[in-house]
């Protein structure tokens, strides 16, 4: 399963100065939402899963290796001013993993709360991954208005975009 990530990030290395770093993160994200609604449904169907759950996994972390894992690392430490630069990214490294924190620890009980099986709701976390994949959603539009494109800009580019 891991190395669909390792696979993903080897594509998106490839294709990061091709097409640039906004595309891919775009594209990156509406593979994972596509595939949170889909391990969703997968979960809320009363046939059991299957394999689906598993190529889902797989195809999630594909998408999420290709953008999301390593350009908004690359973002982070292109559109800050020198002077703020390292206080910045410290911040919002700190943001990122206490935001991971947060999911990780969260997750068991969103998903029996979340879950549309009463009778086993442990065995069918369907609404939590909906529930991320609405998220993903809104993260879609935001970046799709606020993010811009930094490949091969100088830092004098980078002010003006932010004037």
């Amino acid at each position: 399963v891991a190395s669909s990530q390792f696979i993903g990030t080897l594509v998106g290395m490839a294709l990061v100065d091709r097409f640039g770093r906004r595309p891919l993160v775009l594209i990156s994200l509406v593979g994972i939402v596509f595939t949170l609604f889909v391990l969703g449904g997968s979960f809320y169907s009363s046939e059991g899963t299957g394999s689906m759950p598993l190529v889902c996994m797989c195809a999630y972390l594909l998408m999420f290796g290709i953008g999301l894992s390593p350009i908004p690392w690359v973002v982070n430490s292109e559109i800050h001013p020198m002077d703020v630069r390292g206080t910045v990214s410290g911040i919002t490294t700190c943001v990122n993993w206490i935001a991971n924190f947060v999911v990780a620890s969260t997750f068991l009980d969103l998903a029996r709360m979340l879950s549309t099986n009463q009778v086993c709701p442990a065995n069918h976390p369907d609404g939590a991954f909906w529930l991320y994949g609405i998220v993903g959603v809104a993260g879609f539009v935001w970046l799709a208005l606020f993010m811009p494109e930094t490949g091969g800009k100088s830092l004098e580019e980078m002010d003006a975009l932010f004037e």
